[in-house]
């Protein structure tokens, strides 16, 4: 079972971290969140291959167990937890994990990042991140909402 609070590496805005956090939550999975610097992505140097979000990572007998990517954590998750609390995720479950992958994320930029004003606004609570120096800051901040709002 998932006893220790585990450790989420994520973006804060991201819809894939997002969408794991709503599972933690869900379920009442304790979990603490270390926001990932999108430019450095110095957060996540333990990591050796892989360096995207969300990254999971909790103590296990061997060590640590770190999981990458949204549908593999949920899916990994589900099956640690008693049957009666999550059941086992379906072929359904499975499927509609993978829509909300392939179709229903990508709407969102779009609409999230529909003007320079918009983007620099969903960009603002980078500010507040307490692990990143001023300049690692505004840097995410201003480059992070030009990024995303030329990709919308």
């Amino acid at each position: 079972s998932v006893e220790e609070p585990m450790v989420l590496y994520q973006y804060q805005t991201c819809p894939f971290c997002n969408k794991v956090r709503a599972f933690l939550d869900l379920y009442g999975i304790p979990y603490r969140t270390v926001e990932v610097n999108p430019l450095s992505k110095a957060e996540l140097k333990f990591s050796a291959d892989y360096k995207k979000v969300p990254v999971a990572v909790f103590p296990s007998p061997s060590g640590r167990h770190q999981i990458n990517g949204s549908n593999t954590i949920i899916e990994t998750l589900s099956s640690l937890l008693p049957p009666s609390t999550a059941p086992p995720l379906t072929a359904a479950d499975r499927t509609k994990l993978a829509w909300l992958d392939t179709h229903l994320i990508k709407l969102l930029p779009p609409n999230i990042y529909r003007t320079p004003r918009e983007s620099l606004q969903t960009f603002a609570y980078l500010t507040s991140v307490s692990n990143f120096t001023l300049p690692q800051k505004l840097a995410a901040r201003y480059l992070g909402a030009l990024l995303m709002y030329l990709v919308a």
